[in-house]
């Protein structure tokens, strides 16, 4: 359920330890804990042993094992290669362009290729990628439209979960969310203007395709709401009524940025770039901080962080975070951060 484990309240004592990667130094090495390297990693889905994500920087998807911290590529070229493309097929052949964000659903992985404007499905068993939503192989033209797998068009999405009968995508080109059938893999606009029409101009909460999203980003969802970061603020999509309504970060009309912790339109964020919930708390990243928002009441706390670019690990505001802070998803147990070229847990 969204990307994570859920079900079970986390008791995070805020400390932050790093499980793989090389600091600020990039790469594209297999190996373990320290030894592996990324460039610039996306959100990562998790199932309780293993993460699954997003080399950005690497175009591949990368495997982390949470308890040997050993790291390995599951679909994309070899190690050390970076190629660009929308190939799908075996592990070895296939290509990505921009994989951003994950979400796991039975023995698939879902993966938002941004530029290439498609939702990639990778069998786990087989290795074996294609084109769930989106462009055939070979073609990456956007666009807005609903419809059946390659007949659906996309404009820059960027998030994806699922509640194991449907994907849920944030498209930040066309400011909306799309809902795709697992079964049938029919794409169907749930909330902002039906296709054809653009919003991006608004934040209105309403219901569905009267509601507007400015600049949508990150989601999650619990089974129940879809969670959507939109510029500096968190909207809800309940997902029984469809309802829109924004619950921490400015009123629907305003902006405003900053580090605030408060209840509802009081408490202000800056760059979104994560999301992720055990079910009952939703957790929040963006630069420099890792925050925890309580839905029912709406208030909003930080965990971790102070504030200033560093990779210190540490607990609360003894640790430090980059700029590129993805909060993935839960193994049960952690958080998991994709944190520049780095893969942290938050316990």
């Amino acid at each position: 359920m969204g990307g994570g484990m859920q079900g079970c309240p986390l008791n995070l004592q805020g400390r932050v330890v790093t499980l793989a990667g090389s600091g600020f130094l990039g790469g594209d090495v297999e190996g373990r804990g320290s030894s592996a390297k990324f460039s610039g990693l996306g959100a990562w889905a998790a199932n309780g042993s293993f993460a699954f994500g997003g080399d950005i920087g690497n175009k591949k998807i990368k495997k982390i094992d949470l308890r040997s911290a050993d790291v390995a590529i599951i679909a994309g070229p070899a190690a050390g290669a970076v190629v660009s493309g929308d190939a799908d097929g075996s592990s070895a052949v296939s290509t990505f362009n921009d994989p951003q964000m994950t979400t796991l659903s039975g023995n698939a992985l879902y993966v938002v290729d941004g530029t290439n404007n498609k939702i990639r499905r990778i069998d786990l068993a087989t290795g074996i990628v294609s084109t769930f939503a989106g462009p055939s192989s070979g073609t990456t033209t956007f666009g807005d439209t609903d419809g059946v797998g390659n007949a659906a068009r996309f404009f820059a999405p960027t998030g994806i979960t699922t509640d194991g009968t449907n994907l849920y995508v944030v498209e930040n080109g066309n400011c909306k969310i799309r809902r795709v059938s697992l079964a049938t893999q029919q794409v169907t606009t749930i909330v902002g203007p039906l296709p054809g029409s653009n919003g991006c101009s608004l934040d209105n909460d309403g219901i569905g395709n009267a509601a507007r999203l400015f600049a949508p980003g990150a989601i999650t969802t619990d089974g129940k709401n879809l969670f959507v970061s939109d510029n500096s603020k968190i909207r809800k999509v309940d997902l029984n009524t469809l309802q829109v309504t924004t619950i921490a970060g400015p009123a629907p009309g305003s902006s405003g940025t900053g580090h605030v912790d408060a209840a509802g339109t009081a408490a202000r964020f800056g760059s979104i770039l994560g999301l992720a919930t055990d079910g009952f708390s939703l957790f929040v990243s963006e630069s420099y901080y890792v925050r925890v928002l309580n839905p029912g009441t709406q208030v909003v706390n930080t965990l971790a962080g102070d504030g200033n670019l560093g990779l210190t690990d540490g607990v609360g505001p003894g640790a430090q975070f980059t700029t590129q802070l993805r909060l993935s998803a839960s193994d049960g147990a952690h958080l998991i951060l994709g944190d520049g070229n780095n893969v942290r847990l938050l316990e």
